[in-house]
């Protein structure tokens, strides 16, 4: 019994010398406490907002508190906070000198370290009409509003006692020359009023000092700047965001399901383009998809990353058929995501400078989701738009022509020749394995790929090239893309 009491103080002398340095908790909650001099601390303890007030007016040197739900909220999201000197006062304009002063003292809210950053006050700008002095010189420049109020003040006041003397000596000549009483009052009364606006003019200092002394200051509101924030876009991917000079923490990246890809890897975006962080708890996922696909129908040239985090999984155009591994339910989005950025439609130039042609389309074609053949139901040939077309299938290939699948097709426009090359090029999927020819693909209805629409189409211009046009013409035995 005394061990374990011994093994208990120990335990206790431990927790004291070697104090835990408080976090947030997991949900997300934290309670900070703006103390001066040292910024915004994190309080461990408080489970509520009116706990953590509580705490924080404990300690003398508190002047608030803030209570944050979520990381978003945290003081390193205050826009008026800079993390760095460097961050302060870099060039954002190109002019050459830094953009703010960084200010030494640690403001309340801002997290330790963090300080406000001021703008400069005496930027030189050119005035496009220069104002005299009393010195004869002439201002062409100023630095800020209170500069150009001062001088404008220092022009208009010449410019009045001017004014002023002027009328005293047109009330004098008036006086002198008067030849009534009433002409004579009029011109004592001009001058008078002359003098008294004189007397006003030259003691407008002293009445500006008595009424507030900063009105003769003309000092701009010291407020400090704002940080500059970039929102991210909830589609942009980490790949997208790399390539544009942003920076994420590569520290945290986890590889996604497949080995050696990052599909699905989500980390926190540190700074944008120009280095200016962005909000805490700004995330973007990575979309990688590299290396050999091993799964049936697979090409790592063209997949894609879909869903997000552990759900996420590279596919490719072909895998997406009914009843797949990955969980993808076949359908015109999902084809549409899937389809190869080289996809070009050529209908003007003879020599395209891309001559490939790829699709991934969405289609019921029967013969894209079995190769085996029989006779269906009536019900379930009626599923689909055309569904007479279905009655050599059997019910469960009509059932899964229903659903749809994607089906991949790409071919060299070097092998165009003319409008009958068409026929010969396939449609794959993971499926469809050997690939069904266009000429076979015959009902529009069911989706695309389809023989009439690529023949219609002629992305390789190869009627254009003979002076024809392609036709899609169906025959007895077969059907053909021709030139007409």
């Amino acid at each position: 019994m005394r061990r374990i009491r011994i093994v208990f103080a120990l335990l206790v002398v431990l927790a004291c010398a070697f104090p835990f340095a408080p976090k947030a908790s997991a949900s997300g909650n934290a309670c900070f406490c703006n103390i001066s001099g040292a910024g915004a601390t994190l309080t461990a303890g408080p489970a509520d907002g009116p706990t953590c007030a509580t705490t924080c007016a404990a300690n003398s040197k508190s002047q608030g508190y803030l209570w944050a739900t979520d990381s978003a909220q945290y003081p390193g999201s205050l826009l008026q906070c800079y993390a760095s000197k460097s961050l302060c006062e870099k060039d954002y304009d190109g002019d050459g000198a830094p953009d703010g002063t960084y200010d030494s003292t640690q403001p309340a809210e801002c997290l330790p370290g963090s300080h406000y950053c001021y703008p400069d006050t005496k930027i030189p700008y050119t005035l496009q009409i220069s104002i005299p002095n009393t010195d004869g010189t002439n201002t062409t420049t100023i630095n800020n509003f209170g500069d150009y109020i001062g001088v404008m003040y220092n022009f208009l006041l010449g410019f009045s006692i001017t004014i002023a003397i002027v009328f005293v000596m047109i009330g004098g000549i008036r006086y002198v020359i008067g030849a009534s009483t009433g002409e004579i009052g009029k011109a004592k009364d001009m001058i008078v009023k002359a003098v008294s606006g004189f007397v006003l003019l030259l003691f407008a200092y002293v009445i500006l000092f008595t009424v507030n002394p900063n009105l003769l200051k003309l000092t701009p509101p010291s407020l400090p700047m704002l940080r500059r924030v970039t929102i991210l876009e909830g589609a942009t991917t980490c790949d997208a965001l790399l390539d544009a000079g942003y920076t994420v923490d590569k520290a945290s990246l986890v590889k996604g399901r497949y080995q050696g890809y990052t599909c699905g890897a989500t980390v926190d975006v540190l700074t944008d383009d120009s280095g200016v962080a962005v909000p805490d708890g700004t995330t973007c996922q990575f979309s990688g998809c590299f290396g050999t696909l091993v799964e049936p129908g697979g090409d790592a040239k063209i997949a894609q990353c879909l869903g997000n985090g552990k759900n996420a999984v590279c596919v490719s155009c072909g895998q997406v058929v009914p009843g797949n591994d990955f969980n993808v339910p076949p359908d015109p989005s999902v084809c549409s995501i899937l389809d190869p950025a080289e996809t070009f439609v050529n209908l003007v130039d003879e020599n395209p400078d891309v001559d490939v042609y790829s699709q991934c389309g969405y289609t019921h074609s029967p013969t894209l989701v079995s190769t085996a053949t029989g006779t269906t139901a009536a019900v379930a040939a009626a599923a689909v738009t055309g569904g007479a077309a279905l009655q050599w299938y059997t019910a469960d290939v009509a059932l899964d022509a229903a659903t749809g699948t994607c089906g991949y097709l790409s071919f060299s426009c070097d092998n165009i020749s003319t409008c009958e090359s068409y026929d010969l090029q396939k449609v794959f999927n993971a499926i469809a394995t050997n690939g069904q020819e266009l000429r076979d693909l015959n009902y529009p209805s069911f989706g695309d790929p389809n023989g009439i629409s690529v023949c219609t189409m002629d992305p390789c211009g190869a009627g254009k090239k003979s002076g024809k046009t392609c036709v899609f013409e169906e025959g007895t035995v077969t059907n053909s893309c021709v030139g007409k």
